[in-house]
C-alpha cells in the first residue's frame, strides 16, 4: 500500500532534488533567496486553506497512512506545499533564465499597459465575487467557489505587480505553468487512486475530466502553480528594474556577507514591489536591446556561453562586450588612417568626459569628486550611428564601477590598429593582446565581482593576484583568435598579427599589402598559426588559478569560455588544412559547457 510519505518522496522530493542539482551550477544568491521567499509566501496563503477545507470536510485525509497531523492536515501536506513551491520556482527559473529579464520591461503605451493590467484584474474580481457567492457549505459549488474566493485575490495582487511583464514573457510563462501542472495532476491522480485523501461528493461538481480526478483539483493545481510562477516573475521584474535603472546599493570592491545580501535583497523587493515600468525611461531598454543584438551578431560562441551567467551579471557583460565590439568596428570598418584616428579621438573624448568626475588614488582605485560626469551627448549624436550611440549610452550607465585605466588600455590597442603598427616579435604580440583583450578580460572580471559583491579582500593582494591571472586568460583567447583569423584579417583588414620574425619579406607583403594570403602555401599558414598557438599553450599552464578566485556562480562559465577557445586551437592543429576560419561543430560548445558545469572539479 502506498503511504503519503512514499508518495512525497517518489513524486515531489526526488524531482525537486534532480532539478536543483541540474540548476545548482547556475544558481545565484538571488535565485536562492527567491526560492526561500516563494516557499514562505506559498505557505502563508496555503496553510490556512488546507486547514479550512479539511475542517469543512471538503477534503479529508487518512490517519493510518500519515506520519502525523498539524491542525487538520497531515504533516506530509505541509511538506508537499514546500516542495511544490521549490519545484515550480526552479522550473520557472530554468525556463526564463535564457533571456535578459530587463528586455521584458519594455512596456506598451500607457493606455495599453493599463488595459492589460486592469481588464484582467476586473475579470478576476468578478470571478472572485462569483466564487464567494457560490461557496455555500454543503452545496455542489462549495469547493470550487472556495478555491476561487481564496486564491484569486492573490492572483489579482500579483497581476497588478507583474501582469504586463508576465504577458511579455508569455511563452516561458505557459511552459512554466502547463508542464508542472500536468505532472502534479498525475501525482494527485495517483494519490486519489491510492485513497491517500478523498474529495467529498457533497461539495464537488463531480466533473472528472481526467479519469477520477475532479475538476476542482485540476483548477486548484493550476491556480497554485500560476501564483508560484507569477511570484517568481514579480521577483525577477523588481530585480531587473534595479539592475537597469539603479546603481548597486553596495560599495565598489565590497565583499558582502550572505546575511547582509539577503536583507539587502529583501529591502529591494519591498521597495520595488509596486514600481511601474511605464514610469521609467524606455530608451534605456531600447539601448539594452541594441547592445544585445550587437553582442549576439558579433560573438556567437561567447553570446551563447553568456546565457549561463546569472542574469544581472550577463546584462552588464552584454553592455560591456557590445561597447568593445562597436568601438573596435569604428576603427576596423574604415580604410583611411585619418578617419581611423578621428574615430579614436571620439572614443577618447567620450572616456575623458565619462571619467571626468574621478580622482585616481592608485591603480584601479579612485574617488568621485562629483555625483555624475557631464557628457556632451549632443556632440556624440552628431558623430555616432544610432547603434553606436545606444552602446555608448548603455556603457555610460555601468561605467561607474569600472576602472578607467582598462578602457585607456583598450584605446591604446585601437591606436595600434589605426596606424597599422606591425607586430614585430612575440613581445609585440603580448603587448597588443594585452591592450585589446587582457583589458577586456579584466573589465569582465570587475563586472563579475561587482554584480555578485564577492570581492576577496577589498582590492588587496588576493584581488590583484586574481586580476593578473585572469588577464592571462584574455591573452590566451586573443592569441588563439588571431591565429584562427590569419586569412580573414589579411583579406578584410590588410593586417597581420603573426610576429614579423616568423615571416619572410614576401610573405609579409602578401598578407599586409597585397591582401592575398592564399598565395602563401596552406601548410605554411598552418605552421604560423601553430607557432602562435604554442605561445598561447605556454600561457595556459596555470590558467585556472585566477578562475578559482572568481565568484562561485561564475567560475564554471568562465572556464567554459576558455575551454571553447582552447578547443578551437586544438581544431586548428588537427585539421589537415588551414581553414579560412575554424569553427567548432554545433554540439561541441554544448558538450564543453556541460563538462565544465557538471564534471569539472573547481578546487
Amino acid at each position: 500500500m502506498l503511504i503519503y510519505m512514499q508518495l512525497m518522496c517518489y513524486y515531489t522530493v526526488l524531482p525537486t532534488i534532480i532539478l536543483y542539482l541540474v540548476l545548482k551550477p547556475l544558481m545565484s544568491s538571488f535565485d536562492n533567496i527567491k526560492i526561500i521567499l516563494s516557499c514562505a509566501l506559498t505557505l502563508s496563503y496555503t496553510v490556512p486553506w488546507i486547514n479550512y477545507v479539511a475542517f469543512q470536510q471538503m477534503v479529508w485525509y487518512r490517519n493510518d497512512i500519515s506520519v502525523g497531523f498539524i491542525g487538520y492536515a497531515p504533516i506530509e501536506k505541509y511538506s508537499f506545499i514546500i516542495f511544490q513551491a521549490v519545484l515550480i520556482t526552479l522550473w520557472t527559473t530554468l525556463c526564463t533564465r535564457w533571456a535578459l529579464n530587463s528586455l521584458h520591461l519594455k512596456s506598451y503605451s500607457r493606455f495599453k499597459f493599463n488595459l492589460v493590467r486592469y481588464s484582467v484584474i476586473l475579470l478576476l474580481v468578478i470571478l472572485t465575487i462569483i466564487g464567494l457567492i457560490k461557496s455555500i457549505p454543503d452545496t455542489k459549488t462549495f469547493y470550487i467557489g472556495s478555491i476561487a474566493a481564496w486564491f484569486l485575490p492573490t492572483v489579482i495582487i500579483l497581476w497588478y505587480i507583474c501582469g504586463p511583464y508576465t504577458c511579455q514573457r508569455y511563452k516561458e510563462t505557459l511552459i512554466s505553468i502547463i508542464v508542472p501542472s500536468i505532472y502534479l495532476c498525475y501525482v494527485n491522480l495517483i494519490a486519489m487512486r491510492a485513497h491517500i485523501w478523498y474529495i467529498s461528493e457533497n461539495t464537488s461538481l463531480s466533473i472528472l475530466p481526467w479519469n477520477k480526478l475532479p475538476i476542482e483539483e485540476i483548477i486548484l493545481i493550476i491556480l497554485s502553480n500560476v501564483i508560484i510562477v507569477m511570484t517568481s516573475h514579480a521577483f525577477d521584474k523588481i530585480k531587473a528594474i534595479n539592475d537597469t535603472y539603479y546603481r548597486q546599493p553596495f560599495p565598489v570592491y565590497s565583499k558582502i556577507s550572505e546575511t547582509t545580501r539577503f536583507f539587502g535583497y529583501i529591502r529591494m523587493l519591498f521597495d520595488g514591489i509596486f514600481l511601474d515600468e511605464t514610469t521609467f525611461d524606455q530608451s534605456v531598454i531600447t539601448d539594452l536591446g541594441k547592445c544585445n543584438n550587437i553582442f549576439k551578431n558579433s560573438s556567437k560562441s561567447f553570446y551563447f556561453v553568456s546565457k549561463f551567467f546569472p542574469n544581472d551579471v550577463r546584462q552588464d557583460l552584454v553592455i560591456l562586450n557590445s561597447f568593445c565590439r562597436v568601438t573596435d568596428d569604428m576603427v576596423d570598418n574604415n580604410e583611411s588612417v585619418e578617419f581611423k584616428n578621428e574615430q579614436v579621438q571620439i572614443m577618447t573624448k567620450f572616456l575623458n568626459q565619462l571619467f571626468s568626475n574621478r580622482k585616481i588614488i592608485s591603480k584601479y582605485c579612485w574617488t568621485t569628486i562629483s555625483s555624475s560626469p557631464i557628457i556632451d551627448w549632443k556632440y556624440f549624436e552628431t558623430q555616432l550611428t544610432d547603434e553606436q550611440l545606444s552602446s555608448f549610452r548603455a556603457f555610460a550607465r555601468i561605467a561607474y564601477y569600472l576602472p578607467q585605466e582598462l578602457l585607456e588600455e583598450l584605446i591604446d590597442g585601437y591606436k595600434w590598429d589605426a596606424i597599422g603598427k606591425a607586430v614585430l616579435h612575440e613581445g609585440d604580440l603580448f603587448e597588443y593582446s594585452k591592450y585589446v583583450s587582457s583589458s577586456t578580460a579584466s573589465l569582465c572580471t570587475f563586472v563579475l565581482f561587482h554584480k555578485t559583491c564577492k570581492w576577496a579582500d577589498n582590492m588587496g593582494p588576493k584581488c590583484r593576484y586574481m586580476l593578473e591571472n585572469n588577464r592571462k586568460i584574455g591573452l590566451v583567447i586573443q592569441i588563439i583568435h588571431m591565429s584562427r583569423d590569419i586569412i580573414v584579417d589579411s583579406e578584410e583588414l590588410g593586417r597581420c598579427y603573426i610576429p614579423k620574425i616568423y615571416l619572410k619579406a614576401d610573405e609579409w607583403n602578401l598578407l599586409v599589402n597585397e591582401r592575398k594570403p592564399h598565395k602563401i602555401p596552406n601548410a605554411k599558414l598552418k605552421q604560423f598559426a601553430e607557432k602562435m598557438l604554442d605561445v598561447a599553450d605556454n600561457l595556459c599552464e596555470n590558467d585556472n588559478t585566477g578562475i578559482k578566485l572568481l565568484p562561485t556562480e561564475c567560475q564554471r562559465t568562465v572556464l567554459a569560455v576558455l575551454e571553447i577557445y582552447k578547443a578551437i586551437g586544438k581544431r586548428i592543429r588537427t585539421n589537415p588544412h588551414f581553414e579560412i576560419k575554424t569553427f567548432l561543430s554545433k554540439f561541441e560548445p554544448i558538450y564543453i559547457i556541460l563538462k565544465c558545469l557538471y564534471f569539472t572539479k573547481m578546487e
